[in-house]
Formats: C-alpha cells, structure tokens, sequence
C-alpha cells in the first residue's frame, strides 16, 4: 500500500487539476501521506482546503510552505490571521511573524 500511494503521489503531480485533487482526496485516508495530500491541493489550486488540512493535522512545514507561496492578491487577512494564530497556539512564533509579515498584519 505504502508503494501505491507513493506512486500515485508522483503521478498526480503531472495530472491535470482534476486528477490532483482525487489522488489528494485518496491521501488524506493515509496518515502518512496528509504532508502529500496538503501539497497536491496546493498544486492544484485548492487554496483553503490545503490549509485546512494543514492546520487540522498540524503540518506545520507545508503550511509554511503554502502561504510562503502566495502573491499579494492571494493573501487573504482573514486566512492569514487563522495561519499565525495556529502557529501562535503551537509555540512556532518566528513562523507566525513571517506570516504576518507577508501579509502586512498587526497583532491586535
């Protein structure tokens, strides 16, 4: 099983967006792969669920990850306030900073 989800991990990351997402649904079942699931909803451009999935299962290097990449126009507030709060709440302040940051936020 291990092998099959690594394969189709692979696979799905030259698919189109609709693959991605069914290969993501597929790898959240597998606790080992919920760092794969949150990537391939980024890459197809599922946004949210990608950082719902992050947050809920404490990925916090994909979390990162995703906001990391996102343009000015991407940057939600609200999104990016549910960020650094989860960071603030499992004590990885300097990435909670970071987040603010990028997003031009205040602590209020």
């Amino acid at each position: 099983e291990h092998n099959r989800n690594d394969h189709l991990f692979s696979l799905a990351q030259l698919g189109r967006s609709d693959d991605i997402v069914e290969s993501a649904k597929h790898l959240e079942n597998y606790p080992d792969y919920i760092d794969k699931a949150v990537l391939l909803y980024h890459k197809a451009g599922k946004i949210n669920r990608a950082i719902e999935l992050a947050i809920n299962n404490h990925q916090f290097d994909a979390l990162q990850i995703i906001i990391s990449s996102l343009n000015d126009e991407q940057l939600d507030s609200v999104m990016l306030k549910k960020c650094s709060e989860f960071f603030i709440q499992n004590n990885q302040f300097d990435r909670a900073v970071e987040i603010l940051a990028a997003g031009k936020q205040v602590i209020s």
